[in-house]
């Protein structure tokens, strides 16, 4: 199933993931963050030379899903903590700060840049190390 955005109206019962802007949005978070990341020379050798076009759609419905956009994840908790298992802290690092920089280029308020860091965050390391 793939994203899809809540109907929903009112700031107070939209998912984060419709305050965002939706489901295209999360496809260009994802694009973004994980061309940022292939470019860094700390992931570099986790992420190798991966398809992006096979990996972003799977990255956004992961994101999806954690931003309440109602997808069903391509990845299980236990993958995502396994995952984690994969990435140094300076790479775990990495992924943060790359995330961090897409979705500041997004135009976002700060306060829905927080909560989104917030969901996103702590499974960010694990999703990029069960994905590559």
């Amino acid at each position: 199933v793939s994203c899809s955005s809540s109907t929903m109206t009112g700031l107070a019962t939209q998912s984060l993931m419709s305050q965002m802007g939706g489901a295209s949005s999360m496809t260009t978070l994802a694009s973004s963050f994980l061309g940022s990341s292939m470019k860094d020379p700390l992931l570099s050798g986790l992420m190798g030379e991966a398809n992006t076009a096979t990996v972003t759609p799977q990255l956004s419905d992961q994101l999806c899903s954690i931003l309440g956009g109602g997808s069903t994840p391509p990845l299980t908790q236990d993958q995502i903590e396994a995952g984690a298992d994969e990435l140094t802290p300076a790479q775990a690092n990495a992924v943060n700060n790359n995330f961090a920089s897409s979705l500041g280029g997004m135009g976002l308020s700060s306060a829905l840049r927080s909560s989104v860091t917030n969901a996103i965050g702590p499974s960010l390391p694990g999703i990029i190390g069960a994905l590559f």
